[in-house]
């Protein structure tokens, strides 16, 4: 069982303790298990894969949850609504996702609106991904009889919207000698620590 050990698995174990996280990801312990957040270019369960800015999409997934009822503690994030609902919905769209993406692709954003409870992902992933969203969630909404994190939802409310291409850059400031070294492999720890500011633009 994760997060267990034992012949019993009666002892707790907390998974970040051995930091998982790869590339510089923060690693979020859960009652049962862990989540890498992983840093803007990184992706897989443990961060540990790196996707060229120019092959990753923004895609934004909307959902009217019927059978729920709406508040305006849902749009303050702090509030114990927001938390917990938001909580359900993610863990139900990367449940689904994860069969067929494999990891490739990562939630920014999650909010809720009017109109029995809206719901509004975020999403950034490879451009590969982007065609198998849609067909994902409104197939996982017709297997379980017209419900997605055990809420109803109207299939007819389900939209996907790809954004264009997520574009990364940074501000350095660096030695010249080192400069060069450094700009020709991007991929080295060197790079991400002599990066003053990194930023992303969506165009």
């Amino acid at each position: 069982m994760t997060g267990f050990e034992g012949s019993t698995c009666n002892i707790d174990t907390i998974e970040c303790h051995s930091n998982p996280c790869a590339n510089g990801g923060s690693c979020i312990q859960d009652e049962k298990s862990y989540e890498c957040k992983c840093e803007p270019r990184f992706y897989g369960s443990n961060c540990e894969t790196v996707v060229p800015a120019s092959d990753v999409k923004r895609v934004n997934i909307q959902l009217s949850l019927k059978s729920e009822q709406f508040s305006e503690t849902l749009t303050d994030p702090k509030s114990e609504a927001h938390k917990q609902l938001k909580k359900t919905v993610v863990a139900a769209l990367k449940r689904v996702l994860d069969k067929k993406l494999k990891g490739g692709y990562r939630i920014v954003d999650v909010t809720f609106s009017e109109g029995s409870v809206v719901v509004k992902y975020v999403l950034e992933m490879k451009k590969d991904n982007t065609v198998e969203a849609e067909t994902v969630v409104s197939d996982e909404i017709q297997n379980n009889g017209g419900k997605f994190a055990g809420f109803k939802v109207d299939p007819d409310s389900v939209k996907v919207q790809e954004k264009t291409t997520v574009r990364y850059y940074g501000q350095f400031r660096v030695p010249s000698l080192e400069y060069r070294k450094v700009w020709s492999d991007n991929g080295t720890p060197e790079y991400a620590e002599l990066a003053g500011e990194v930023k992303q633009e969506v165009r």
